[in-house]
C-alpha cells in the first residue's frame, strides 16, 4: 500500500521511501523514516497535497511524492 492511498485518520507504518536521495533526506529530517508511524490528517481536493503527522511533527507532501512511500496500515 502507498501513503497516497490512505484516508484521513488512517495510521500506517512506513515500510520504504523510494525517492531520490535529497528528497529522502528532507523527509528524514522531518521524522519520516522506515519503521515510523504516520497518521493522515487531511487530503486536499483535486489531487493536492496530503497532510500527515509523524514523530510529533506535521507536514504536507505532494500526492506524487506520497505515492513513492510504501506503508503497512496499522
Amino acid at each position: 500500500m502507498r501513503l497516497c492511498d490512505l484516508n484521513p485518520k488512517d495510521e500506517a507504518r512506513i515500510k520504504s521511501v523510494n525517492m531520490k536521495k535529497t528528497a529522502r533526506e528532507s523527509l528524514f529530517f522531518m521524522g519520516v523514516t522506515e519503521g515510523k508511524t504516520v497518521t493522515v490528517l487531511r487530503r486536499a481536493p483535486l489531487g493536492g497535497p496530503i497532510m500527515f503527522e509523524a514523530s510529533g511533527a506535521y507536514f504536507a507532501i505532494r500526492l506524487s511524492d506520497a505515492a513513492l512511500i510504501t506503508v503497512v496500515k496499522t
